[in-house]
Order: C-alpha cells, then sequence, then structure tokens
C-alpha cells in the first residue's frame, strides 16, 4: 500500500448544496497525527463524515476528489470513523455491534475495557462506555495501517480512558496508521499532533506543523483574521491557485505603498 494517506487539493465541500466549506487543501501521510481545531459550526464533523465516505447523498465535493491511494473497494477497511456521542441501534448490545465491525473484536473490547459490558444493551450504557464502545467499534473495524478518524473522541471519557486513547492514537500512528481527530482542547491538541488544520468561518485559517502555531496565534486564526493567516500558513505544499493568489496579493500591497510614498 502505497504511504500517502490522503490528499485534498482546493476541493470545495457541500452538504446539501450548501457550501460548508471551500478550498482545502491538505495531505495526510503514514505515520501522522493531525488535529482539526475550530470552533462550532466550523465544519469540523462534516469534513470528518465526507473523508469518511458517510451520507453520500448530503454531502458533495467540488473541484474533484480526494485522492486516495487504494481502490474504492478497499476504502472501508482503510479509513474509520468514529463520531461523538453515537448513538446507533440502541437496542442492540455491546457484543453485537462489536461483532458487525469485525469477526474477531475482543482485542479492541479487552483494550476498552467492555469485556464485561457485552450483553448490555447500547441503551443501558453511559455516556462515557457508549464512548469507549463507539472507539472500540472504529478501531476494531480498522485495518492497519488505515486512516483513523476521530471526531471529538476524548468527550464522555474520564481521564484514565483519556490516557489510554491517547496512548492509543499514538501506538497507531507508530505503526504506520495516520490519524486526523478533532477536539476543543487547544493544549491537547498542541501537544498530541504533529501537524495541525484550523478552521474558520468556511475554510481552512492554518495548515502545518503544530510546533509553528502557538496559543496566542491560534487565537487570531479563529477569530477569523485572514491576513495573519495568510503570513503564517505553511503549508507543506500549495496548489498553483493559492500560490498565485498569495502573488497577487502580495502585489497589490507592494502598489498600495507606492501609492502612499507618491510614487
Amino acid at each position: 500500500m502505497a504511504a500517502l494517506r490522503l490528499q485534498l487539493d482546493q476541493l470545495d465541500l457541500y452538504r446539501k448544496g450548501q457550501k460548508i466549506l471551500s478550498g482545502l487543501s491538505l495531505r495526510i501521510d503514514a505515520g501522522k497525527i493531525w488535529v482539526l481545531v475550530g470552533d462550532n459550526g466550523a465544519g469540523k464533523t462534516t469534513l470528518l463524515q465526507a473523508l469518511a465516505g458517510s451520507c453520500p447523498e448530503q454531502l458533495l465535493w467540488r473541484g474533484g476528489q480526494p485522492d486516495w491511494p487504494v481502490a474504492a473497494p478497499q476504502l472501508p477497511g482503510f479509513r474509520s470513523l468514529a463520531r461523538q456521542g453515537e448513538g446507533r441501534a440502541l437496542g442492540l448490545s455491546v457484543a453485537d455491534i462489536m461483532h458487525l465491525a469485525a469477526p474477531e473484536p475482543q482485542k479492541s473490547m479487552m483494550a476498552w475495557g467492555l469485556m464485561d459490558l457485552a450483553k448490555r444493551r447500547v441503551n443501558e450504557l453511559s455516556a462515557g462506555q457508549r464512548q469507549r464502545l463507539e472507539l472500540a467499534r472504529s478501531e476494531a473495524q480498522l485495518r492497519q495501517p488505515g486512516l483513523w478518524l476521530l471526531d471529538e473522541p476524548y468527550a464522555a471519557l474520564d481521564r484514565h480512558w483519556q490516557a489510554g486513547l491517547t496512548a492509543r492514537i499514538r501506538a497507531f500512528s507508530h505503526l504506520g496508521g495516520a490519524v486526523l481527530l478533532s477536539m476543543h482542547d487547544r493544549e491537547l491538541a498542541l501537544q498530541l499532533g504533529h501537524q495541525v488544520l484550523v478552521l474558520a468561518e468556511g475554510c481552512q485559517r492554518y495548515v502545518g506543523d503544530v510546533a509553528m502555531l502557538k496559543e496566542p496565534a491560534l487565537d487570531r486564526l479563529l477569530s477569523g483574521d485572514a491576513q495573519f493567516a495568510l503570513q503564517q500558513q505553511p503549508f507543506a505544499f500549495q496548489s498553483e491557485a493559492v500560490s498565485r493568489q498569495v502573488a497577487v496579493m502580495g502585489n497589490h500591497a507592494v502598489a498600495r505603498d507606492e501609492k502612499r510614498q507618491g510614487v
């Protein structure tokens, strides 16, 4: 399998005909942990669902398609999404859910402390137990190495399971898997991730190395400071369209300076 997990190049994302995100350019490589940061309504969940292939009748890419390194029939095992507060199939048992995800899910069930809950129905679980079930299901469904998509995975987990999740995310990346997760905890995001994607006002404000991004800069990016985002955005790669946009804006800035100086 090719090392590249995912590449987007100037794609727009629509939900039910309404543009949610525009100009997405992103490359996720094997072994990398990407954190997705943005305020509520920024499009984080929609982006994760689109990358997972969820709700194809509602979500639509414009400008092309994400570039995947594998054929379409392989995608279900190549990528897996853990949804926040997932409440599907409330009448099924924990064991039922896990066996639907994978033929032999015992390893994931043991890792997430679900063996004693195997006969419990989903609607009988606490919020934390349900979140652990969703994480175990998505992990069991995913082949190694693959792309693990996580939507606010730390929600409802106590400290013990939060630490366990962090360890499993890092272990997955060490084995060559790629991870993209959304989260509101900025401090943990900057500690856990190798790369970060910041979304605000329907577009990406930053794509690049976590080490380049500090809290004050993140606040300005989330506030929609487009000029600051343009100056700070260290793309791992740039499309010609982005490069042209930077060049044009730069020329306009020079023209304004010359006008003020009476040139």
